[in-house]
């Protein structure tokens, strides 16, 4: 029973690798040129250079046949009570190969995740206004029209878009906290990771997203793009939105006001906010 457990074992790993890593099958919800992305092309969006995408798939082909095939042979040994010298020696070579594969992707990951260890962080003021009502327009993407019908989707269901160029999320942060005077000020603080802090500056810098304030309005893009060569790096884009007294901000159907259940920001007992999050689609939503 053990041996027909592994030999299964074995082939359903073996039918998975070949289809979700091999074949390249698309599952991620991230919109591309060519639709949804496979494994191996979200990993090219993440790892660093073009050798760590050698190394990795050196390491998913080492892991993945040699797991696979020392399930299958361990499973045919035991079914078939095969205990020669031959079948030892094929077993451990597979796993020793199997062993090299995950230390090698282990080193991967460790040089992945040290590019993620300083954040680089920038920041500017898009300008102050006095009103008593702050109302925020998200531009989203413009309509367009096919045979005489109106394209009303926007193609941003999936987390993120890829093209050739770029990468491009669709999530804004916002961030109110109160203003120290009697006007609204805004301000666009873009974020991003790196190894070092002047690369993660870099990137911070790379990032692209419209604003502008108009009058009592803030016209602002609800998604952000860079360049696909960044990779991904935790990206952000932050608006920070000071409100003054007894004035609010109007997004939607949402009115934000400064309560009580703000939250009190890391080595500060002063500086209070509340948070929210925009959307690709238009969609608000308020954490307080």
């Amino acid at each position: 029973i053990i041996g027909i457990g592994l030999i299964v074992w074995g082939l359903v790993k073996l039918i998975l690798f070949l289809v979700f890593i091999v074949g390249g099958f698309r599952i991620f919800p991230v919109h591309s040129d060519n639709g949804f992305l496979s494994f191996p092309e979200l990993g090219e969006l993440v790892l660093a250079t073009p050798s760590d995408i050698t190394w990795a798939w050196y390491a998913a082909l080492m892991i993945g046949f040699g797991a696979t095939l020392f399930l299958i042979l361990s499973g045919t040994s035991l079914l078939m009570r095969i205990k020669n010298r031959w079948m030892k020696i094929n077993l451990l070579v597979l796993f020793l190969v199997t062993v090299t594969g995950g230390i090698l992707a282990f080193y991967l990951g460790i040089q992945t995740a040290r590019d993620f260890t300083i954040e680089g962080e920038i920041e500017q003021k898009i300008g102050s206004v006095q009103t008593n009502q702050l109302i925020i327009l998200p531009e989203l993407n413009q309509l367009s029209t096919v045979s005489g019908y109106t394209v009303k989707s926007d193609g941003s269901d999936g987390f993120m878009n890829v093209d050739k160029y770029t990468i491009t999320f669709h999530k804004i942060n916002m961030r109110y906290r109160a203003s120290s005077d009697s006007l609204f000020h805004i301000y666009q603080n873009l974020s991003a990771r790196s190894h070092s802090h002047k690369r993660g500056l870099e990137r911070a810098k790379n990032i692209r997203h419209e604003i502008g304030l108009v009058g009592d309005s803030l016209m602002l893009s609800a998604d952000f793009k860079f360049p696909i060569e960044d990779k991904i790096r935790d990206q952000e884009v932050t608006i920070i939105i000071e409100i003054p007294a007894n004035a609010m901000v109007k997004i939607g159907h949402h009115e934000i006001k400064l309560g009580s259940n703000m939250i009190t920001e890391k080595n500060s007992d002063r500086v209070l906010y509340e948070r929210g999050t925009l959307y690709g689609d238009g969609d608000y939503d308020h954490y307080d």
